[in-house]
């Protein structure tokens, strides 16, 4: 802005702007923005007054053309927190995700102590013996505390490891609207947080195996029996109840958005995205001094854009749809002068706009260039508008008027509804003014927005700025998108969301699905015998399978209606992220518990089909 702002150290960073409008009409919005420390207690409402205000006094210390002192006197200050700036729509996604990791960090851990308890219960008897030539309970601790440990470092090595490789990988399939994108990597931090996490996480999981097994029964090593495994087995198979809860939580948010961003997808906004770039730019030039001038010189800019190679159309509108808001005011009709009228949204539109934007004219026509330069008060109205103001009649050649004006435009046309803030949002009613109005002297658009329809819209810019050149040295070119862009900008938390929560659900199904499928391999192991004697007894191989199956699809249906509940209370987090579902939805409920317990019945038919294949000779031997 020319000036400097010093601001002490001890201070809340914040982001500033000037994209809030005054005035009788919206004038455009300047983009970039300045970042500083204020000094703690203060209100970003203060701080922006304060801004406005020394903005407002540039033109007279520093000089500056006449237009450039009438827009810096239409605009205002915005102030917010800087993290809220980087992050965006992405803040509630990375919440999201690092939930999703802790779940899948918890079911990994239910593995992993549940291969130390049945690693803790094979080594027993060796225990016992340890302890039966001296060693003290503190010495049997620390050798399997010792090798809880190496096994979590070497966990954590090989994750670092595997997040190296896949990284890059992970962060092609990331929609690039995502912040901070590319300054993702694995640095020192990340390698020491995942350090003292693997090593809190194997304390944790390995701890109390290693106590119980520190106190080994020297009964055991007189009748030199196995462990019973009833006793037990209900640890363990708490811990898959509890895998298999969480892995369906995953499971089901997972569906909830493929069918939220299924609906997203499907949502027809009014408007073609494809093939479509839009920026602004801000001229300040001794001519440009009231609305036929500012229109005059937007249509000249036009006209070369249009020449430019590929380019098909040129629009021009104040508020770009999926980018900037609306502002909004009652409107009456002439044939209901004396009520206040509906609330509609409003803003500006010149050149082919609804041609370049792909918009439906739907009755009458569209703006004439005779109507940009001209105060002939015509407007065009959106298809949901037109039935507010006129349910039972033929709006062209009806009159609105705008609260606050003394003048009557007449309606020449109608365009099809469209979505202009965020895909999530209904199509707003919409009245559509020419870039000159009846109030040619206040009525002046200084910087809207142009779309320019074009399969060129990767290359593109680089004319357009040699164009901006030409016209208009001293104007920036900033604000440029392609609409595309900015539709998957306002998709990015459904779509990046969706992307990591079904990753982390896969690996939740496949280490729940594994930690199930060692419990029951260890169960038949312990029951091989009991098994061999059931068949030596004539028991079938279909009924031993059925025995093995049943007991293992037990411990699923209580996961899956412990997880249900826990899903149906927690799902509700998903908030804003979900579109046109509940988050009860009751087929994905259903979908994923079914889902799950297929898994379910094929994690348990391979320890079912070993057991079944017991030779009960074998199997009666001995130990």
């Amino acid at each position: 802005m020319g000036a400097e702002f010093t601001f002490p150290s001890d201070s809340t960073l914040l982001w500033m702007s000037t994209d809030v409008r005054e005035g009788t009409f919206p004038v455009g919005r300047f983009g970039g923005g300045m970042v500083a420390r204020v000094k703690p207690g203060s209100t970003h409402e203060n701080v922006a007054r304060e801004l406005t205000n020394l903005a407002r006094e540039l033109p007279g210390r520093f000089g500056g053309s006449a237009a450039y002192a009438r827009t810096m006197a239409q605009y205002v200050a915005v102030v917010r927190p800087l993290a809220d700036e980087v992050l965006g729509p992405a803040a509630r996604p990375l919440w999201v995700l690092f939930a999703a990791a802790g779940i899948v960090l918890l079911i990994a851990c239910a593995n992993v102590a549940n291969l130390f308890m049945v690693r803790a219960e094979g080594r027993h008897r060796e225990m016992a013996v340890r302890q039966a030539i001296g060693a003290q309970r503190g010495q049997l601790l620390r050798v399997q505390l010792s090798e809880v440990l190496l096994v979590a470092i070497a966990a954590g090595a090989l994750a670092v490891l595997f997040a190296s490789v896949t990284l890059p990988l992970f962060l092609r399939f990331v929609p690039p609207g995502l912040p901070r994108l590319s300054a993702i990597h694995v640095d020192a931090t990340t390698i020491l947080f995942t350090a003292v996490l693997a090593i809190v996480a194997g304390l944790a999981c390995g701890l109390l195996p290693a106590i119980r097994s520190s106190r080994p029964s020297l009964a055991r090593l007189r009748d030199g029996s196995r462990s019973s495994t009833r006793g037990r087995l209900w640890a363990r198979n708490v811990l898959v109840v509890a895998q298999t809860a969480l892995a369906l939580v995953l499971l089901i948010a997972s569906g909830l958005l493929l069918r939220s961003h299924s609906k997203l997808s499907a949502v027809n906004p009014g408007y073609d995205v494809r093939d479509v770039f839009t920026f602004q730019i801000a001229p300040e030039q001794p001519a440009l001094v009231d609305g036929p001038s500012f229109a005059q010189f937007w249509l000249s800019f036009a006209d070369r854009l249009e020449a430019l190679p590929g380019v098909q159309s040129v629009g021009i509108v104040e508020n770009v749809p999926l980018d900037e808001g609306l502002s909004a005011a009652r409107f009456r009709t002439d044939t209901a002068a004396g009520e206040a009228g509906p609330l509609l949204n409003f803003t500006f539109a010149g050149a082919d706009y609804y041609k370049a934007m792909g918009i439906a004219v739907v009755a009458g026509r569209p703006f004439s260039r005779e109507d940009a330069v001209s105060s002939l008060g015509h407007v065009v109205i959106s298809r949901s508008a037109a039935k507010m103001l006129w349910p039972d009649a033929d709006p062209i050649g009806r009159r609105v008027q705008r609260e606050g004006l003394t003048t009557w435009e007449t309606v020449v046309g109608v365009v099809d509804d469209v979505i202009q803030d965020d895909y999530r949002d209904a199509a707003v009613p919409l009245v559509y003014f020419p870039l000159t109005g009846q109030q040619p002297t206040q009525w002046r658009l200084p910087s809207p927005a142009f779309v320019v329809k074009t399969a060129r819209t990767d290359s593109i810019a680089t004319d357009i700025r040699s164009v901006v050149r030409e016209i208009a040295p001293e104007a920036p070119m900033y604000r440029a998108y392609t609409m595309e862009g900015l539709a998957e900008r306002s998709r990015l938390a459904l779509s990046f969301t969706m992307l990591t929560l079904g990753i982390v659900s896969v690996l939740a199904l496949i280490l729940g699905a594994v930690g199930l499928y060692g419990v029951l391999s260890y169960v038949v192991t312990e029951r091989t015998r009991e098994i061999g004697v059931r068949m030596a007894l004539g028991a079938q191989v279909g009924g031993v399978r059925r025995m093995v199956v049943a007991q293992g699809l037990r411990v699923i249906a209580v996961g899956v209606a412990i997880g249900l509940v826990i899903a149906a209370m927690s799902t509700r987090a998903l908030g804003t992220l979900l579109f046109g579902v509940d988050a009860r939805d009751p087929w994905v409920f259903i979908g994923t518990a079914l889902t799950m317990g297929l898994i379910g019945l094929a994690a348990s038919y391979l320890p079912a089909r070993r057991a079944s294949n017991v030779d009960p000779i074998t199997s009666l031997r001995g130990d």
